[in-house]
């Protein structure tokens, strides 16, 4: 059986060989015209100032085609880019998509060796059927790559909350400022230059923009567009409708920051509202069947010693 599995593992890898040995003499664009592109006063095309050289540029022409294929089909089923790009900016990630799909195929690769770690030993010594070791292989290395995502979404709830819970704060703020006779944007940059947090960063990249020439409502609507927050959504609204008609600035700051917190105190009730089921699942599996125990079996005692 170990034999076997030697042999077909070995068939396997040299058919893997020879199909990427196949696709690789496929003539493409970049060989057409590579010869045709000298480097000014070299003798070198510009692929071959491109790739690498030694046992790095074998490795990279080796793994390059197949890496790029698997980049390639993660983005098909798990959707396209630009989702995947706005959830990164909603997490506050430099990251690109691209960037982003690597670490899944690097984090999908990384499973599959734990799989195969775990698996290999197992059917050497004869525990795991053969079958069970591959999909087991398999899962761990799908697992890995939900894992990065997962990763991802847990970064995005994160974030989110610190812009919500931060947001009653800094809308305090502004109004205060506002109040005193500063003007939106200068309200905004004396905020900004004494807070730290998520929405403080958010609010310094609004600035820079508006330094930059984007107008004030272009600004707060790309604010809104970043972050996908229902309260930091309806922030921004409300402080471009107040600058387009010239409605008092304090005021719709202030009613902001109360719509802030009651947001936050109904979101606080829902939460206690859950906790309290679940506090009674150990009440109900746990302490319950162990009092109803203690009641009947003294009786149960009883009935049998009359018996």
């Amino acid at each position: 059986m170990n034999i076997g599995l030697l042999i077909g593992g070995l068939f396997g890898a040299g058919m893997c060989l020879v199909f990427l040995w196949l696709r690789d003499r496929k003539m493409t664009l970049i060989k057409r015209v590579d010869p045709y592109l000298r480097i000014p006063n070299t003798s070198h095309s510009y692929a071959e100032l491109v790739a690498p050289s030694g046992l790095l540029g074998f490795i990279s022409q080796f793994v390059g085609p197949w890496y790029r294929d698997v980049i390639r089909w993660v983005q098909r089923v798990t959707g396209g880019n630009d989702a995947l790009r706005d959830r990164l900016v909603r997490a506050g990630s430099p990251t690109s998509p691209t960037e982003f799909r690597s670490q899944q195929v690097l984090w999908g690769i990384g499973g599959l060796v734990v799989g195969l770690v775990l698996a290999v030993p197992l059917v050497m010594t004869g525990r795991l059927p053969t079958a069970a070791a591959l999909v087991l292989t398999v899962i761990s290395s799908i697992s890995a790559a939900l894992a990065r995502d997962w990763k991802l979404s847990q970064a995005i709830a994160k974030r989110e909350a610190a812009l919500a819970t931060q947001l009653p704060t800094i809308t305090e703020l502004l109004a205060l400022a506002v109040g005193a006779g500063e003007s939106p944007l200068g309200a905004l940059e004396r905020v900004t230059r004494r807070t730290q947090g998520e929405l403080s960063s958010e609010l310094k990249r609004l600035v820079a923009d508006v330094h930059a020439g984007s107008s004030m409502d272009a600004a707060l609507k790309q604010l809104a567009r970043r972050s996908q927050v229902p309260s930091l959504v309806r922030f921004a609204d409300a402080i471009a409708v107040a600058v387009e008609r010239g409605t008092p600035l304090a005021q719709v700051l202030h009613d902001q920051a109360r719509d802030s917190r009651e947001e936050a105190r109904r979101k606080l009730m829902e939460i206690s509202g859950r906790k309290e089921i679940t506090m009674l699942v150990p009440v109900v599996f746990f302490i319950l069947p162990i009092t109803v125990l203690f009641a009947i079996y003294p009786g149960l005692t009883v009935l049998r010693g009359g018996l």
